[in-house]
């Protein structure tokens, strides 16, 4: 890996740290404690826009999961869930709502690299609807 590209996965792998409260996100364990932001005008909550890189073919594909929480008093629809990409590249990327229950939403980004071409990216948010 050249330098630049260790110092690419390096700040990732900071900023995913950071993000999911201190441990590594590469580890594909789930992350709680992040609260949705939700209208209660559109019936629906939504995370923050979240974006992960791959940028070494060599690496493992970047992969995040993060279990979101309602605010207090909402409740959230677990048959109306789903995951918005804003911008992707690279081989595989998505971002998608892997389920949700009354009061949480578990998300995953993934991005992998396309072999001697485009770097992994998956940049979006995850949502479900308000009952």
């Amino acid at each position: 890996m050249n330098g630049i590209g260790f110092r690419r996965a390096l700040l990732t792998t900071l900023c995913l740290m950071v993000l999911s409260g201190g441990v590594d996100a590469r580890t594909r364990t789930p992350r709680t404690g992040f609260t949705l932001d939700c209208d209660t005008t559109l019936k629906v909550c939504k995370t923050g826009i979240i974006e992960v890189h791959a940028d070494d073919f060599h690496l493992p594909p970047t992969t995040a999961e993060w279990v979101f929480k309602p605010p207090v008093g909402v409740t959230l629809d677990d048959g109306k869930k789903g995951g918005v990409e804003l911008e992707a590249g690279g081989a595989e990327h998505y971002v998608t709502a892997l389920g949700a229950g009354p009061s949480w939403l578990k998300c995953k980004w993934f991005a992998r690299k396309k072999p001697g071409g485009d770097n992994g990216l998956a940049k979006g948010y995850c949502w479900a609807s308000m009952k």
